[in-house]
């Protein structure tokens, strides 16, 4: 990364001069730009360029801008890239990264010479523009990036030759100390310049490249900023190029920006390696240059380094510190010490932004050697010189074949035309020629401008360029200009030019017409004219004006028409107004046949155009229109309410068929000229909102349903009505779907009492019945509302039955404490089964049973009766073991001690009485007599209290 250091330049004494226009236009910088045309500095906010340092501008004799560089890329005058024109090979970070030369006697070729940064291989290089190209605006051509010297040092700078035609372009060779002069005359660029080494060579560190070389405007000396070595001041043969008398006028190590003053007597540069940064003075008149060093400013401000130094075409010298968004200038750049009178950033640069770098020119331009005032054709032009030494004579060659040799001659050419006028002075020191161009344009006569009355809006945007053609008149636009003013004053300083579009306020406005040379501004002529801006009525459109029409129709009505004018004024003072109503567009505009204010229409939709006119100018006016229209209103038929009967649930809700509602509602009238919908709510109806759709549910019984028929061109015609939705509740029938009739008897069934009217299946309208025999039965209930019968109808079925027959009772032991016990009968009806008479089973069944006496009962479902049977469950061990080990040594009937009065009588095989238990003995111990019995099959029987016996038997192990 190259790394520069800044330092302070110095300003000069702004002198009373006229310079050529091509330097009047700056670019540089970030997006920055300054227009000197006027001698003041103007914001130019148009630029496309960003650089740190070097830049170019050229603009035309008349200050008009031609195109501007950085060294890489070439922009024409509409701020557009040219053809071609990028990969230039300077470098926006080069000290002064090109010059521009116009080819002498040329109106369209331009050299772009360009310089690389810290000596690189690029060199010093030249490219041509040929501004014949893309219309006018230039493009580069083929003729690019042909070497000149490499390497070279980050300088150049140019400056006509003695003869007032040619230039010379200077740059330092990079390695030792020559300057390379290169002559640019009508045949082009001399290829073979003229080499002068002289001074402090620039070799070894690339950073002593930078810095600023520049020549005095009259092109007698230049001065060399060598950073980090010196800065030196030469003297220049300006008809040989030869460079000579090397004069170190400072020791300063970060020297940069370098600048003389207009007369060339006072030089400026700027230094400082990050702080402090300075800006010095230095009288070159003095025997002893370094000596007069003088301090002008000094800042420690490392953040805002002081960079390039530059005349400009008003005297001044400005200088440029980055990063602000403003310049400084040396307001009296010929005034020594601190008379100068330096304006720290006083010169805003608006939306733009200074970097280190200002735009080079040919330094010629700036020469103040001969001024000439006054050249407009027809005119007396005055002549005189500037100079540093007493003139003892002087000779004047006007360029149109008039000489004189008068001090402070005047002329006046007879045609106007680019005229090179030379003075040949003679001083004590010798005689000096100098020469300069001069343009003598014609004064443009101004056609008078109307005064015009305008009838707009407020701040309306006029076109003032609307205007140029009649001012102009036939005079060419390529050689006038026209611009616009608000004073007399501001069109003869040529400052404050209005936009071409301007915001016009109310009232009347007085514009300065300036029709100018575009070569010199001061050839001119000034016409005045007004504009009357008279605020334009705005018209507001009203909202048309709809009648709905009741039956008998004939879509004719009355209308009052001043209803509407309210909404047209739109807040205007009704009393500055005046509002008419017209048949047609034509008649409002010429204010024709106004209608009266009570109107009767002719057609159902009819336009009606309104006129809205200043009472006080008739003229300004607008126009707007709307429609009145008659719709036919619809007509609602009376609705019945709709009833229907609910499902068995009766829970008030159930879906309407709404069909019959809306061709009811219709009646006769169209379906396709009405629209019929049904809402839940009077609002939703009156706006035709949440329409229903399809068949509808209801929500609450009874619901009030909205019907809203409407026009359907033009639904605000409407009508509306409503109905009711009932739900009514169907007979409830809580009867069984079976019934059973006992042998020999009958049934009564009844259903619930309170209906209209009832209908049994064997021909009974009572609300019971009595059946005799089985069979499918049904009944019917109505209930009648008036306007609908509910009914409800059930289906029974009556069947036979009879009490059961208990054909058997089998007990199956499951272990010593539980049994099983299986029930069979027999018998017509259906049976539930039980063991206690209070809980009953389907199942005839019954598990886990624990050994007792229980009575079995079997009841017919459809109550026939209970028939029942007693048994007894005993519970006893089928084996024992009496052989005192603890397990099963004794035997008993488990419940005996439940039964105090059973009896237990034991057998052996042979039927022989062994043992009798009575119910509170324990058991038997498997002994006779005290004796043990031997170890087989033994029987029993139980007697219970009741009588009743039960037998069984068991085993006796050993």
């Amino acid at each position: 990364m190259k790394v520069k250091y800044l330092f302070l330049t110095l300003f000069f004494l702004c002198l009373n001069v006229y310079a050529q226009g091509e330097a009047n236009t700056w670019y540089f910088g970030y997006n920055a730009g300054l227009d000197f045309s006027t001698g003041n500095p103007v914001v130019l906010n148009n630029s496309q360029q960003q650089t740190v340092e070097g830049s170019a501008t050229i603009s035309d004799a008349a200050g008009q801008l031609l195109f501007y560089t950085d060294g890489n890329f070439v922009w024409n005058k509409n701020h557009e890239i040219m053809a071609n024109g990028t990969g230039l090979l300077g470098n926006p970070s080069s000290t002064q990264s090109a010059v521009i030369i116009p080819k002498p006697n040329s109106i369209s070729i331009y050299y772009i010479i360009t310089v690389t940064f810290l000596g690189g291989d690029n060199g010093v290089r030249y490219t041509e523009v040929d501004m014949n190209l893309n219309g006018g605006l230039g493009d580069v051509t083929s003729n690019k990036n042909i070497l000149l010297l490499t390497p070279a040092a980050e300088k150049i700078s140019a400056v006509k030759k003695n003869n007032c035609e040619d230039f010379w372009v200077v740059v330092h060779k990079y390695g030792n100390n020559g300057f390379h002069a290169y002559s640019i005359t009508s045949l082009g660029i001399n290829l073979t310049p003229v080499v002068s080494n002289v001074g402090t060579a620039v070799s070894n560190v690339p950073n002593r490249t930078i810095g600023y070389l520049k020549f005095s405007p009259d092109g007698k000396k230049f001065i060399s900023s060598n950073y980090q070595q010196n800065v030196e001041l030469f003297d220049f043969d300006n008809a040989t190029g030869i460079i000579s008398n090397p004069r170190v006028i400072s020791t300063k190590f970060a020297n940069y920006g370098v600048e003389f003053s207009p007369l060339g007597n006072v030089a400026y540069i700027t230094t400082g390696d990050f702080f402090p940064l300075s800006l010095y003075q230095y009288d070159l008149t003095s025997a002893n240059i370094i000596g007069t060093e003088t301090l002008i400013y000094s800042s420690t401000d490392s953040n805002h380094f002081f960079g390039a130094l530059q005349l400009a075409t008003n005297g001044k010298i400005y200088l440029s510190i980055s990063d602000y968004s403003t310049l400084s200038v040396i307001n009296n750049p010929e005034t020594l010490g601190l008379g100068c009178n330096l304006g720290l950033h006083s010169v805003s640069i608006g939306s733009g932004l200074s970097k280190l770098g200002l735009p080079q020119f040919i330094q010629s331009y700036f020469s103040v050697g001969i001024n000439i005032d006054n050249i407009c054709l027809g005119n007396a032009s005055s002549f005189s010189y500037t100079s540093n030494q007493p003139v003892t004579s002087i000779s004047w060659d006007f360029g149109d074949g008039t000489i004189s040799n008068i001090d402070n001659p005047f002329h006046t050419y007879a045609n106007p035309g680019t005229y090179t006028v030379v003075a040949t002075i003679s001083t004590d020191s010798g005689t000096v020629i100098k020469c300069k161009q001069l343009v003598v344009s014609a004064i443009p006569v101004a056609n008078a401008i109307s005064n015009l009355n305008i009838c707009d809006n407020v701040n309306m945007n006029y076109d003032l360029t609307s205007n140029d053609n009649a001012i102009r008149g036939s005079q060419s636009s390529s050689l006038f200009g026209v611009a616009y003013f608000l004073t007399l004053n501001d069109a003869n300083n040529h400052s404050n030019i209005l936009p071409a579009t301007y915001s016009l306020p109310l009232g009347t406005s007085i514009f300065y017409a300036k029709l100018y040379s575009l070569s010199n501004k001061n050839c001119n002529d000034i016409k005045s004219f007004s504009i009357n801006l008279i605020q334009k009525p705005i018209a507001a459109k009203p909202s048309d004006i709809v009648t709905c029409e009741s039956a008998p129709y004939d879509g004719i009505e009355s209308f009052t028409l001043s209803n509407q004018n309210d909404a047209i004024l739109n807040g205007l003072n009704a009393s500055n107004y005046k509002v008419t109503y017209h048949l047609s567009q034509t008649e409002a505009n010429i204010n024709l046949n106004a209608l009266p204010t009570n109107y009767q229409n002719v057609s159902q939709s009819q336009e009606i155009f309104v006129r809205l006119e200043s009472i006080a100018n008739t003229v300004c006016y607008d126009t707007t229109s709307f429609f009145i229209e008659v719709f036919k209103k619809p007509i609602v038929n009376t609705l019945s309410n709709i009833s229907v009967c609910d499902d068995t649930s009766n829970d008030g809700v159930e879906e309407f068929d709404l069909t019959n509602q809306r061709n009811a509602a219709l009646g006769s009238q169209s379906l396709s000229e009405f629209t019929v919908t049904f809402h839940l709510s009077s609002l939703d109806a009156q706006q035709g909102l949440d329409v229903i759709q399809g068949n509808y549910v209801n929500v609450s019984n009874p619901q009030t349903i909205f019907v809203r028929i409407s026009n359907t061109l033009y639904p605000e015609c409407y009508e509306i009505s409503d109905f009711e939705l009932f739900v009514r509740n169907k007979p409830t029938l809580d009867l069984s779907d079976i019934y059973a009739i006992c042998v020999g008897t009958s049934v009564t069934i009844a259903a619930p009492e309170g209906y209209s009217g009832y209908l049994w299946s064997d021909g009974s309208t009572s609300f019971s019945t009595t059946i005799y025999q089985e069979g499918s039965y049904s009944v019917t209930v109505f209930n009648d509302y008036g306007d609908i019968i509910c009914e409800n109808t059930k289906d029974f079925v009556v069947n036979n039955s009879n009490i059961a027959t208990i054909t058997n009772v089998e007990i199956e032991d499951v272990n010593n404490n539980s049994s099983s016990v299986f029930v069979s009968v027999s018998g017509d009806g259906d049976y539930e089964y039980s063991l206690d008479g209070f809980t009953y089973q389907e199942s005839s069944t019954f598990f886990n049973v624990a050994g007792g006496e229980y009575t079995v009962y079997v009841r017919d479902k459809k109550g026939c009766g209970v028939a029942y049977e007693k048994i007894f469950l005993m519970m006893y061990p089928k084996f024992f073991t009496p052989n005192n080990d603890g397990f099963n040594d004794s035997w008993r009937v488990k419940f005996a001690n439940l039964e105090p009065k059973i009896k237990t009588f034991i057998y052996n095989r042979y039927g022989k009485l062994i043992k009798v238990l009575n119910g509170n003995q324990d058991s038997w111990d498997g002994t006779l007599n005290g004796k043990t019995v031997p170890a087989t099959d033994y029987w029993f029987k139980v007697e219970l209290e009741n009588g009743n016996e039960y037998k069984g038997h068991f085993s006796l192990k050993r």
